[in-house]
């Protein structure tokens, strides 16, 4: 399990041939306390944090995504975020997601 502040194509083993991708809506409670933070951005990382009331480190790595591994991404919407940010700005938001790979 991932969270992710987005979900690409990229993810995808280059040697995929077909897989199917769930993508789900969730509410920030829905996120396992255990999934992996992979969000690159130490901003981004610091407002989820506050979004969901725990640490999420930032964590700059590159993942591939296989069957049976679900990512669960914050998707951020809105201008940049200001340097030191720990709060969404007012005409920002961020959306959950559950993205199942099968």
């Amino acid at each position: 399990m991932y969270l992710s502040n987005a979900f690409s194509l990229n993810m995808i083993p280059a040697d995929a041939e077909e897989l199917t991708v769930h993508i789900e809506r969730i509410e920030p409670d829905d996120v396992p306390p255990d999934a992996e933070s992979v969000i690159g951005h130490s901003d981004t990382a610091r407002v989820v944090s506050n979004i969901l009331g725990r640490d999420v480190p930032a964590n700059r790595i590159s993942i591939t995504v296989s069957p049976g591994d679900v990512l669960y991404a914050a998707q951020y919407c809105g201008p940049r975020l200001p340097a030191g940010a720990t709060e969404l700005p007012d005409d920002a938001t961020i959306t959950f997601y559950r993205v199942t790979i099968q």
